[in-house]
């Protein structure tokens, strides 16, 4: 029997009586093959009765040969199968997509999602996880004179502008709202003080209010950062149109990014912070896009080759890999997409007659939209296929122009 003083020397001889008749500890049990299994979509968003989702994963194993989607609701049983087949490589980060066309809006509740994968060997593996949906519409803010006056409205989309809620009731002009990334805030420009300055309210009805900046001069365009701390605009303050940033709630820091005899203007923070988009003239005279760095706007560069054209109102994606910008390169505005590294790759998303501008890409959803100019009425569009260039949906019915970003 083996005494709490002697139990290091029990431990010893026990160790070496395994080690001398062979046995060997147990071996762990093999990982499952799928590594992790990541379910996307609690925060969902519903457009066009459509619902996208994404199933996540890290294989390691003999290539695959046909892996199935089954989403099965918990309530009823309902489900929805879909089959994607390879060979895909080996080791396989699984990203397979899916997209539901309901016939009615899909509702909350609890969703069991599993992945089946066949494999050369001819072996079946599976994957489970679960899916709260919570379901629900995008939102998009806008500038109105419906009312005499300039006047800011948020709506929700739903194939068109519904649930719409007045914001701003002022006589001045109120316009270029902005969400900030929660929706919790919009930004806004207004002359209500006698010159244009930032102000900031809450979503929800406009009945909170924050005045951002206090300046003699014109302070235009907010634009958020990724987190909601700061808010960049454009002022001429100092002479001419140069970008600023500000800090929220109380404009205490003030920033300023570009320094430059030209325009610099309506600014787009990347959503990892790095960079910030924005229209400038200081090339040739045509309004071109450049990036420059919060928060000293150390680094400045233009974003693709010259154009010729005026490219204007950048715009980043929710994911930072694109902008969204105007341009006049085929002869009247049209709306464009471009790589966000070094303007390259570029997409036409709107051929139009109509002169289109302002695309916004908003945060929540992803959506892009934009407003489109034609008989002197100017209403709002959803492209909703923006890389294929079609599916383009008018979301604002009304006799007056309605804009997304107010122009200087």
């Amino acid at each position: 029997m083996c005494r709490t003083r002697i139990l290091p020397l029990c431990l010893t001889l026990l160790l070496a009586l395994v080690a001398a008749s062979g046995a060997k500890p147990a071996a762990a049990a093999p990982p499952s093959p799928f590594a992790a299994l990541d379910v996307l979509g609690q925060n969902t968003c519903f457009d066009m009765a459509r619902y996208d989702g994404y199933i996540r994963g890290t294989y390691i194993g003999p290539s695959v040969i046909q892996a199935t989607i089954t989403i099965q609701r918990a309530r009823d049983g309902w489900y929805w199968a879909g089959t994607r087949f390879a060979p895909y490589p080996v080791p396989l980060p699984l990203s397979l997509g899916w997209s539901w066309d309901f016939p009615f809006r899909p509702d909350y509740g609890l969703y069991f999602v599993t992945v089946e994968a066949y494999l050369s060997t001819g072996e079946r593996i599976e994957a489970t996880g679960r899916l709260s949906l919570q379901v629900r519409s995008d939102e998009f803010v806008y500038q109105s004179s419906r009312d005499g006056n300039s006047e800011i409205y948020r709506a929700e989309n739903r194939a068109f502008a519904v649930g719409e809620v007045r914001l701003t009731n002022d006589a001045a002009y109120d316009g270029a709202p902005a969400f900030s990334p929660d929706h919790q805030y919009i930004a806004f420009e207004s002359n209500r003080d006698g010159n244009f300055e930032i102000y900031v309210m809450d979503s929800a009805y406009g009945r909170t209010l924050y005045r951002i900046t206090t300046n003699p001069a014109d302070d235009r365009a907010p634009a958020w950062s990724p987190d909601g701390k700061y808010l960049l605009f454009h002022s001429n303050r100092d002479g001419n149109y140069e970008i600023y940033a500000t800090s929220f709630p109380y404009g205490r820091d003030l920033y300023r990014l570009t320094n430059n005899p030209a325009d610099d203007m309506y600014p787009s923070w990347s959503p990892d912070y790095r960079y910030i988009a924005f229209q400038s003239n200081r090339e040739g005279g045509k309004a071109q896009i450049f990036e420059t760095t919060f928060p000293y706007g150390a680094s400045t560069y233009r974003l693709g080759r010259f154009s010729r054209a005026n490219d204007t109102t950048p715009s980043f994606s929710p994911d930072g890999l694109f902008i969204a910008f105007a341009s006049d390169r085929g002869g009247n505005n049209d709306i464009f997409i471009s790589d966000a590294d070094y303007g390259n790759s570029v997409y036409q998303v709107t051929r139009a007659a109509a002169n289109d501008q302002n695309p916004v890409w908003t945060p929540y959803c992803g959506n892009l939209y934009y407003q489109s100019t034609a008989n002197n009425l100017t209403s709002i569009y959803q492209a909703y296929n923006p890389f294929y260039g079609r599916d383009n949906r008018r979301l604002t019915l009304d006799p007056v122009s309605i804009l997304l970003r107010g122009l200087p």
